[in-house]
């Protein structure tokens, strides 16, 4: 049974009190700390509602007995959802193309931004490997703490008609793929 918790206007208050005063019966359930209608505080009235966690609603507070009532954890929006696990990308894109030649929309071929090696010769590599050389072991902290378990997708788009390349993120996903097959109406593609 689901318990609506709602902030009582003047009449209904007046009414209630002038029933409370007579000594008649005010048809709701005593609250557990007691039943006091002076107190401008809440009506309780039992709603049969098949909700599955307590909500806000409409200025409303459900709250819910956990007994009969299965609570599922709300989604954050920062979280995967289940259709986000799996993006298909098509091979080639039309987008607009920023380079001197062209500033139009062009048909782009669409990669997958890929790190390159590191180069030994950058300042941090060789001011690291300097550091690291002779007695004393590990001198810079190794990072541990890896939290994220996807990474954002990078896309590389090659412009066809002047071969400029710019780069597009996208978000996070745990599958990525291009020019994979394009789901029909209907159909699935397992």
């Amino acid at each position: 049974m689901v318990y609506c918790y709602k902030p009582w206007r003047t009449k209904q208050k007046r009414d209630l009190i002038k029933k409370w005063r007579k000594g008649q019966d005010h048809g709701e359930e005593k609250c557990q700390n007691g039943f006091d209608p002076e107190k401008r505080l809440v009506q309780i009235t039992k709603i049969p509602l098949t909700l599955t966690n307590p909500k806000f609603w409409n200025g409303y507070i459900y709250s819910l007995d956990a007994s009969q009532f299965t609570f599922r954890p709300k989604q954050s929006s920062g979280s995967l959802s289940s259709s986000a696990a799996m993006v298909n990308v098509p091979k080639t894109k039309k987008t607009y193309c920023k380079s001197k030649d062209c500033r139009k929309h062009t048909l782009h071929k669409v990669t997958q931004y890929k790190k390159g090696k590191d180069s030994l010769a950058a300042q941090g590599k060789r001011r690291y490997d300097r550091k690291q050389s002779g007695y004393g072991g590990q001198t810079k902290p190794v990072f541990h703490k890896k939290a994220k378990t996807t990474k954002k997708i990078v896309l590389r788009l090659q412009c066809q008609g002047c071969k400029h390349v710019s780069q597009h993120p996208i978000k996070r996903c745990k599958h990525f793929e291009i020019g994979g097959d394009k789901k029909g109406k209907g159909t699935s593609l397992f």
